[in-house]
């Protein structure tokens, strides 16, 4: 090969290489700026979701003003974990709760316990249960109790249960926007237990459904409350 046709090819190779370096450059720009609008689009979408979250929170808080008993009057849902938590110190995890998020129990009374629920994502309260034992003759003024404050209830409710192990109940219903209140009824050997559910609406009707529930027919089956039998319920025998 002649001198000019080596400078020639030499020439020609470090041209190619240099535009090769080049493409790399502009390679690896276009994947971090890529990434870069990924990054963007997550943290844009992230705080979309918190501020839904935390508008959902507000709403539930001011839809459950004045519809907590005693003693978690000063509760609502939508509040935050560390701010129920600062009001109810006696409060203590659940390590055998059933559905999703976070759940506390508190022993308020020697019959009486309180749930609390917390989501998973925002880490607000969710719902409440209020469980109770009591006579069966102190199932009347505690429903009493529970229409003074709140109206007549929007639903009678005699549910079946579902599953293998399905426990009758008796419930009613207060349809109160976009929070409502469901007290259940369930007499069993040992008297009745009694819970009361704040909740968002759309949770006191899935719980209704999941308990294959429909109307009370009439006076005669109100007056006609549905008793667990001992095989029902082994625990309280």
């Amino acid at each position: 090969m002649s001198r000019p046709t080596l400078v020639a090819s030499l020439t020609v190779l470090l041209l190619a290489g240099g535009g090769f370096a080049a493409w790399r450059v502009q390679s690896s720009q276009a994947a971090q700026e890529a990434a870069e609008r990924r990054e963007r689009r997550q943290r844009d979408r992230e705080a979309t979701r918190e501020r839904e979250l935390n508008e959902l929170g507000e709403h539930l808080r001011t839809a459950s003003a004045g519809k907590f008993p005693d003693p978690i009057a000063d509760l609502a849902l939508g509040m935050l974990e560390t701010e129920v938590r600062a009001l109810r110190p006696g409060m203590q995890p659940k390590t055998d709760a059933q559905g999703p998020g976070t759940w506390y129990e508190e022993r308020v009374s020697p019959d009486s316990q309180v749930l609390y629920a917390f989501g998973a994502e925002s880490h607000r309260l969710g719902q409440v249960q209020v469980l109770s034992m009591v006579r069966p003759e102190g199932v009347g003024p505690q429903l009493t109790a529970l229409i003074d404050r709140h109206g007549s209830p929007t639903g009678a409710w005699h549910c079946e249960g579902a599953g293998p192990n399905a426990i009758p109940t008796r419930r009613f219903t207060w349809h109160q926007g976009d929070v409502s209140l469901q007290q259940v009824i369930l007499a069993h050997p040992r008297g009745v237990s009694t819970t009361l559910y704040i909740a968002p609406t759309e949770v006191i009707a899935q719980s209704l459904r999941m308990s294959a529930c429909r109307p009370v027919r009439d006076r005669a089956e109100m007056a006609d409350v549905p008793v667990a039998t001992p095989e029902q319920l082994p625990e309280v025998r």
